[in-house]
């Protein structure tokens, strides 16, 4: 049995309520352990959340598992990925579904990269037909489906009214598949989020558009990565959106898509006025595109969100966005992640941090700005009070623009997601972080993995969590630190209640014993964490003014 197996087995039959998930990736189960590790789920009441994923686990195994679905009516969410889930197994899933009570709490479905195909398919069709309690069902990666297999889900879709999410990303869905797809959906009115990915013909995106413009459709996310779509057929799509009033997101990364689609997209934007998240990644958007995007920015007063992240925009493209986004109060979630923006854009960024009072998430990781840029945002980020999550991974980050960004944070009392993760961080640069932590109470995550974090570097981490009350979150991993720099994280652990998490991987420290120590203070503090709030919620129920 693995080590990581004896103790998650016991802890399950302690039946502690702050157990109530298991995450188990590439680890070997043969049917001794697998069976030790269900008997003790089966003597736990509170879980409610089983991943495994590689696991190499056999059919008997896999049935037991599905019947876990019986026994624990609080078990919503089940992940069985990359584990050859056969069609037999299918349909004793499909069977074990069917027996449930529709009144069981829904349930989130995800079977990821298995072995079974049109058979299995149809057996959860059945499932589907029959209204079983499933919320979600994730088949992601399962090509052996194919198009018929597929058909016979969208079939069972037009006597659901259970499933609200479905995942058929990589699953070979072709014309009649996608066709059967768009005919359910504007007689189901439960299904809001359909993800697909697969190579599509100009029948399948016509078949889409069509649903699309039909008063009946009440679907909300709509996610099209990787599927072909071409300026001709994205300016269709964009047509049929225009008078959509149900579609809230629109995923259309990796697709190729040049300026010309960005024309389309833009027109379809400032007519549409129901899409809050756009999704336009790893395209072939260049400066000319933003200047379509900022129009929309500038007059558009619903969208939320959005992504042009792995394009060529570049710091002449940004200009326009970022007059738009001065004047904008929608926009939540800007990510402009690898982009070609250099020194010029960042000042530019540095403006949006005090003229913009919207955005909270800001991602601009793989973009190359140099320390002075680092330091003119950092001034600027001092008085910001909207961005709570930033991001500056592989920025050409060094000592001097990573301390600019902890004094700035020692006056910001809003960001609580920093990450500057492959960024050249040195020992000095830890200890600016050191003399953050002492004095920040916002900061809850923050990830510094493969920035050459050293010994020295893990003694003023250690010294800044030894003092912190409020971070819960810390990646430092891939880094070149010892055992020596992780005994001193270690120690300070000992008086820090507030870490949950550490990821300290790919570093030359392999110590079981210090890892199991680690482990432990963080479980520790785990129960600390759900004890505090049970001790509130003890006291809120007998606060008279609550009551």
């Amino acid at each position: 049995m693995s080590e990581r197996l004896e103790k998650i087995i016991p802890m399950l039959r302690r039946n502690d309520p702050i157990i109530n998930s298991i995450n188990l990736v590439n680890v070997r189960m043969d049917d001794i352990i697998a069976d030790k590790l269900i008997d003790a789920l089966n003597a736990n009441s509170f879980i409610a959340k089983i991943s495994l994923q590689k696991n190499q686990i056999s059919k008997r195994i896999c049935m037991r598992i599905f019947d876990l679905l019986k026994a624990h009516p609080k078990l919503t969410h089940l992940e069985i990925i990359d584990n050859d889930v056969d069609d037999e197994s299918i349909e004793h899933l499909s069977n074990v579904l069917i027996s449930l009570p529709p009144n069981r709490d829904s349930i989130m479905l995800i079977l990821r990269k298995n072995s079974f195909d049109i058979r299995g398919a149809r057996a959860l069709a059945r499932a589907i037909e029959k209204n079983a309690p499933v919320v979600w069902l994730d088949l992601r990666g399962n090509d052996h489906i194919g198009d018929a297999g597929v058909k016979a889900i969208a079939f069972a879709l037009t006597k659901n009214r259970t499933l609200s999410g479905l995942d058929l990303i990589n699953c070979k869905c072709g014309e009649e598949g996608a066709a059967e797809l768009s005919d359910a959906l504007l007689n189901n009115t439960t299904l809001t989020t359909l993800l697909l990915q697969d190579r599509f013909e100009a029948k399948v995106i016509y078949s889409l558009g069509s649903m699309l413009s039909d008063a009946n459709c009440r679907l909300q996310a709509l996610y099209l990565w990787s599927c072909n779509i071409t300026t001709d057929l994205l300016q269709k799509l964009c047509e049929s959106l225009k008078n959509n009033r149900c579609l809230t997101t629109l995923a259309l990364s990796y697709n190729k898509l040049n300026d010309d689609a960005a024309y389309y997209i833009s027109r379809m934007i400032l007519e549409n006025r129901s899409i809050t998240k756009l999704h336009l990644g790893a395209n072939k958007f260049t400066r000319s595109a933003s200047s379509y995007f900022s129009i929309c920015l500038n007059k558009n007063t619903t969208l939320q969100y959005l992504d042009i992240s792995r394009n060529v925009i570049a710091s002449e493209g940004l200009w326009p966005l970022s007059v738009a986004l001065s004047g904008n109060k929608e926009l939540k979630f800007l990510d402009l992640r690898h982009n070609s923006i250099d020194f010029r854009g960042a000042a530019m960024f540095s403006d949006l941090f005090e003229q913009n009072e919207s955005i909270m998430t800001l991602r601009l990781s793989g973009n190359k700005f140099g320390d002075p840029s680092i330091a003119l945002m950092a001034s600027k980020l001092k008085m910001n009070k909207s961005i709570k999550v930033l991001e500056l991974m592989d920025v050409d980050m060094t000592k001097k623009g990573f301390t600019a960004i902890c004094h700035a944070l020692k006056e910001n009392k809003t960001l609580q997601k920093l990450t500057v993760s492959q960024n050249n961080l040195n020992s000095e640069a830890m200890k600016s972080l050191c003399e953050l932590l002492k004095v920040n109470t916002t900061l809850n995550s923050i990830s510094m993995s493969g920035c050459g974090i050293d010994d020295q570097g893990c003694a003023y981490i250690a010294e800044g969590i030894g003092s912190n009350a409020s971070l819960s979150y810390l990646d430092i991993s891939m880094n070149n630190f010892t055992v020596n720099g992780m005994n001193k994280i270690l120690n300070a652990l000992l008086g820090n209640f507030s870490l949950l998490k550490i990821d300290y991987n790919n570093n030359t420290n392999n110590d079981q014993n210090l890892g199991d120590k680690i482990a432990d203070y963080l479980e520790r503090n785990n129960y600390y964490q759900h004890n505090e709030l049970m001790k509130d919620l003890a006291m809120l129920a007998t606060d008279e003014s609550f009551l």
